[in-house]
């Protein structure tokens, strides 16, 4: 069983220091070292909070993880404004918020074990980002002003995409939301360029924009001129036929397409 502990547990202990990094037996609690590479110590379990990122560390740029890795906690790699490379190991199940903020990270995959996922990736380098099948739910702000990002992949149980996920990805134009989409909450998809949007659901998913309100799929979005929906042929009637919501705003009918 893992248990969360809290930030900077062994503060008050003797711990070694071996090689610029303080270990509490399987949980990496600091790393205090000026090396550009480093390869976390098998056994290791858990990457702690802002172990890494506290001083927000300009010298690290690849760090190995070894496969025994269960848990990435809250600020973990925190403003590691070099950091280039860093492996997701199958086996990671939580990975807590702004683990990797501010990360020169570009490509990341994400593994079939992970179950609990927060805003990890908000303000980092990422151009592309693979969601796995476990997860049902995108957490709020999880890619928020990720302005390098173009290619999203999103497993294919997704219910809820949650406010902010894709916020400010100024560079993301296209995405395709599964068939299982229900729910897709305030400022979910709000990038700037956002062109394609492919919605394989063929009941049209609730969106989420003020408190205590919902209307349906994309209808209260400041869509660009340019975009474009594509719906299941047997659901085009159902997506169009909404045509107002209480805040005022309307779908542009007539980028509608079905497929």
């Amino acid at each position: 069983t893992n248990v969360e502990i809290g930030w900077k547990p062994f503060d008050n202990c003797s711990l070694p220091v071996i090689d610029g990094v303080i270990y509490a037996d399987t949980y990496l609690t600091e790393f205090v070292g000026n090396m550009s590479s480093y390869n976390v110590k098998d056994g290791t379990q858990v990457i702690g909070m802002y172990a890494f990122g506290e001083e927000g560390n300009t010298s690290v740029v690849t760090v190995n993880l070894p496969n025994t890795i269960v848990r990435i906690e809250q600020g973990a790699f925190y403003d590691c404004s070099a950091l280039t490379s860093v492996n997701i190991p199958n086996g990671v199940k939580v990975i807590e918020s702004v683990a990797f903020y501010n990360t020169a990270i570009k490509n990341v995959v994400l593994p079939e074990s992970l179950i609990d996922l927060d805003n990890a990736f908000a303000s980092s380098a990422i151009e592309s980002i693979v969601f796995p099948n476990s997860l049902t739910q995108i957490p709020g702000q999880v890619c928020y002003f990720c302005k390098n990002l173009t290619s999203v992949t999103l497993g294919d149980k997704v219910t809820h995409i949650y406010g902010g996920a894709f916020s400010g990805c100024s560079k993301l134009t296209t995405i395709t939301l599964p068939k299982t989409i229900t729910h897709i909450y305030i400022s979910a998809l709000d990038a700037s360029n956002l062109n394609m949007i492919y919605c394989k659901a063929t009941v049209p998913p609730a969106v989420y924009y003020f408190k205590n309100n919902y209307g349906t799929v994309f209808e209260c979005f400041n869509v660009n001129s340019n975009l474009k929906i594509y719906v299941p042929r047997s659901a085009y009637g159902e997506y169009t036929k909404y045509t107002a919501s209480t805040n005022g705003q309307t779908p542009i009918i007539e980028n509608w397409y079905h497929y």
